[in-house]
């Protein structure tokens, strides 16, 4: 956190860059770890100067799992022993400001309660839901997985209908900290298991009409991908640690990442419609870089784009300026002329690799690299 710190309040002394920008600075969760007090301290008032450096109107927060005791054992069951059982929520419920700084106090109490709260800003709108909502129990495992409660769902449909009605023209963002649909990754065997009511999540918010960008954390390795559904999937944006040490097969596959997203706002009035772009930096150990290598997690300046375009007319037209430049041009510059280039997922990046070649595009494209150096005829 300091490094990226130091790096913002850097460029922004020497006025050299506007890279290090946003409206909001979103946190899925995970501040802390194992619930403790003095580790969400630090952690909070970290993210609040990472707001500032920011320049963010507001720091959006859910709660991750490591936020509450949720680990409960045999001991805490014993009758005469309840005194000694820990609030597990008060080293963050006594913070006015969690989860939303937008928030007043009456509001992020409904969070609390019902396990959602809907914030509205200029031009979007976000669902903030507490996945980790049922762990503060006496169940030993409910700490495996996230959850979703059926009447919450139920509350969730009919709001969100009023809500959207009202203007369609703006982004759509839900923020929870498990993984809604599968997701297998380095991690603990228990951390793999979705959260209960995901699909059912999944489905409510492709049925509203509009496209929907979910963000969450919880697995450590940086994924974006289309989730299930036919007609209007919801944009699934894992993102990976920002400051939790990685070990294990998941240290070989990925790294500490933070991540700009920039969200275009669509009128969604006749048909679900989204574009972003990506900037994405990890942590090399000793600065912020942004990532061009696949082993380094997202790819910087990948992206997402609905309605999906065709690949072949992009590259027939980006055949069509090769030819006439007669010369290679970086892929930024190609990308410049060709904005698709820059709305790509990282499986459509892989993909577009193969139709460039079977195309005859020539690449300076490395192994490992996630977009070429240059492309030419």
């Amino acid at each position: 956190m300091q490094g990226l710190l130091t790096r913002i309040r850097k460029d922004s002394a020497s006025g050299a860059t506007h890279e290090f920008e946003a409206d909001y600075l979103v946190c899925p969760g995970d501040v802390t770890n194992q619930a403790s007090a003095t580790g969400f301290e630090t952690g909070w008032g970290k993210l609040k100067e990472l707001q500032a450096a920011l320049g963010a109107r507001h720091l959006i927060a859910t709660t991750g799992n490591h936020e509450v005791h949720s680990r409960a054992g045999e001991k805490d069951n014993v009758i005469g022993l309840s005194t000694q059982v820990l609030d597990p929520l008060a080293a963050i419920q006594r913070h006015a400001d969690y989860p939303c700084t937008c928030l007043e106090d009456e509001a992020r109490w409904v969070y609390w309660g019902r396990g959602y709260q809907i914030v509205e800003e200029p031009n979007i709108l976000f669902l903030v839901i507490n996945s980790s909502h049922f762990h503060p129990t006496t169940r030993a495992n409910e700490f495996e997985r996230g959850r979703i409660s059926d009447i919450a769902l139920e509350s969730l449909r009919a709001e969100l209908a009023q809500r959207i009605a009202k203007d369609k023209k703006r982004v759509f963002v839900a923020l929870l900290h498990h993984h809604p649909i599968p997701h297998e990754a380095g991690t603990a065997p228990e951390e793999n298991i979705q959260m209960h009511n995901g699909s059912q999540l999944i489905r409510l918010l492709e049925d509203t009409n509009v496209a929907w960008l979910v963000i969450h954390g919880h697995k450590h390795e940086g994924r974006l991908i289309d989730a299930q559904g036919s007609n209007n999937p919801p944009t699934v944006f894992a993102a990976a640690s920002f400051g939790a040490s990685l070990d294990g097969v998941l240290a070989t596959k990925t790294r500490q990442q933070f991540y700009v997203l920039h969200l275009e706002i669509c009128d969604q009035a006749i048909e679900p419609t989204a574009k972003f772009r990506v900037r994405a930096w990890h942590w090399t150990g000793t600065s912020w870089e942004p990532a061009r290598k696949c082993a380094e997690g997202l790819p910087d300046r990948c992206g997402y784009q609905r309605p999906s375009f065709q690949r072949q007319p992009v590259l027939d037209a980006l055949m069509g300026t090769l030819t006439e430049s007669e010369s290679f041009l970086k892929w930024d510059e190609a990308a410049a002329k060709h904005p698709e280039l820059g709305h790509l997922t990282p499986d459509q990046i892989r993909f577009m690799k193969t139709m460039m070649s079977n195309k005859g595009i020539k690449t300076t494209w490395g192994d490992d690299d996630w977009f070429p150096q240059e492309v030419g005829v």
